[in-house]
């Protein structure tokens, strides 16, 4: 819940033409069906007479059989038949070496993919929201590696993927893959073998559960409890540690006063970022003399803002207009950053906000949505996260903004880029149904997404835009803006 929540508003919901938790249940389902229709299809293929007649004794090559290991995570397959099909056509010995090595080698190519998300998202987002975890993580990232591949209640796959999100060293992360997945190899193998009888593979089970799960958490419990806490303490305490991190990302100093005689600049943040995203900015702004105001928008932990667009538009009216009469200001200025700017949009076109605010500064804007709310939506996210549905590319939410007018008194800066890869180009520039002109675009392509609330750059042309100097603000527009209108002409195929 957000901090001062004004009065229930549920009109926002009228938007939806669908319910969320049934079109959650049903990509779910969906993409179940398909990993496992992808899976037969593959396997059906491999194997035309049968899975058993194709993994029959010495049925596959060791060279195809790596190559296989290679494809397993793009066709989907459980991690552990990869174990079964080197316990069914070697010995015991070379399938317990083959299946450590084909499991280590699977893990590569979903390392990579998900490296590259990582090194673009992830990685910047912790870097600035939460470095003292993520030095943690990097420190500490061997440990982590060993004991989730030791205990296979981790998903291996997503195991591979979390360590490429947080570019854990990739040298340390085959080594301990291999090292920590040899006992489930050992006892997969001994389980899985066609010499073993139903007794056998229901004791070998036992043993896989009794060695692979209850040992390494009962060591690992031992070790913690040396140390004076029980394993559960410990992740408790990890736990509260992040929270705390978290906790304090979101301070920022608040101001008891503002002067009435100046106009107060609001600043908003983007998805799953704090408060404390926008700290250099506001430190900039200060320092030029502006009057800053930010506002916890909540979500996960009650820090990272993961709230829906339009509720968190009518929580801002909420607030601002509280701050209006508390402060005696009239008019306000809004600089927002990624989904921040949806916010600032719907607050200003769909509330009326435009009453109070003549100047608004928006960079790096999802407004046509963005693909890469997608990877939440085709996981469990998408039950609770309803912002990421409203920033998928083509949503009606989307649609109901761009059918909007801007009013004359309202003028807006848009900074763009075409190394934001989240909001790539002008595709990042909003397209209203009337009152384009009162749009002035900036194209900052040397800045990414995040670069816009982190560089100088992108920070100081802010500071110049909210300026009250006429003179320097139209020389600003004549040497680097653009209008919208010449934007939609020059890419008439995106508009």
């Amino acid at each position: 819940m957000h901090q001062d929540q004004p009065p229930s508003n549920l009109s926002h919901s009228k938007l939806w033409k669908f319910n969320q938790t049934r079109a959650a249940i049903f990509v779910e389902l969906t993409l179940l069906a398909l990993a496992g229709f992808i899976a037969w299809s593959f396997w059906s293929i491999w194997c035309p007479e049968g899975v058993e007649v194709c993994l029959g004794q010495g049925g596959i090559a060791p060279a195809h059989y790596l190559f296989l290991a290679l494809l397993r995570p793009f066709v989907l397959t459980p991690h552990a038949f990869g174990t079964y099909l080197a316990a069914r056509s070697f010995s015991e010995f070379d399938a317990i070496v083959l299946s450590a090595i084909a499991s280590t080698l699977s893990a590569i190519p979903v390392y990579f993919l998900c490296y590259l998300v990582g090194k673009n998202l992830a990685v910047p987002w912790m870097s600035h929201n939460l470095p003292r975890t993520l030095r943690l993580i990097h420190s500490q990232d061997y440990k982590f590696i060993f004991a989730t591949r030791l205990i296979p209640i981790f998903p291996f796959d997503i195991i591979s993927c979390l360590a490429g999100v947080f570019n854990l060293n990739l040298k340390r992360f085959l080594i301990f893959t291999f090292l920590g997945i040899l006992p489930e190899c050992i006892f997969l193998t001994l389980m899985s073998s066609p010499k073993v009888s139903f007794l056998g593979m229901t004791i070998n089970a036992l043993g896989l559960i009794a060695g692979l799960v209850l040992a390494p958490f009962f060591v690992m419990e031992w070790q913690s409890r040396k140390k004076g806490k029980s394993l559960i303490a410990t992740f408790r305490a990890a736990y509260k540690e992040i929270l705390e991190e978290a906790r304090m990302t979101n301070q920022i100093v608040k101001r008891h006063s503002l002067d009435p005689k100046k106009t107060p600049v609001l600043l908003l943040y983007g998805f799953f970022s704090s408060r404390r995203a926008l700290h250099l900015l506001e430190k900039q702004l200060v320092a030029a003399g502006f009057d800053v105001l930010s506002f916890n928008l909540g979500g996960m932990f009650g820090t990272f803002f993961t709230h829906g667009v339009a509720e968190t538009a009518e929580f801002i009216d909420f607030k601002i207009k509280r701050q209006m009469e508390r402060h005696g200001f009239n008019k306000i200025h809004v600089v927002a950053h990624s989904k921040g700017t949806l916010v600032a949009y719907w607050w200003l076109l769909k509330l009326g906000g435009s009453k109070y605010c003549d100047k608004a500064i928006m960079m790096a804007s999802p407004c046509a949505g963005s693909y890469y709310t997608y990877l939440a939506i085709v996981t469990p996210l998408a039950f609770f996260w309803r912002d990421m549905w409203q920033m998928r590319p083509g949503s009606s939410f989307l649609k109901l903004l761009q059918d909007s007018e801007i009013p004359n008194n309202l003028k807006i800066w848009s900074l763009y880029s075409e190394a934001d890869r989240l909001a790539r180009g002008s595709l990042g520039v909003f397209r209203p149904k009337t009152g384009k002109e009162n749009i002035t675009v900036l194209p900052m392509h040397e800045y990414s997404h995040f670069d816009f609330i982190l560089k100088r750059g992108p920070i100081r042309e802010v500071v110049k835009i909210l300026t009250d100097d006429p003179s320097e603000r139209d020389q600003l527009i004549d040497n680097e803006g653009t209008s919208l209108s010449q934007i939609i002409g020059e890419n008439e195929d995106i508009a």
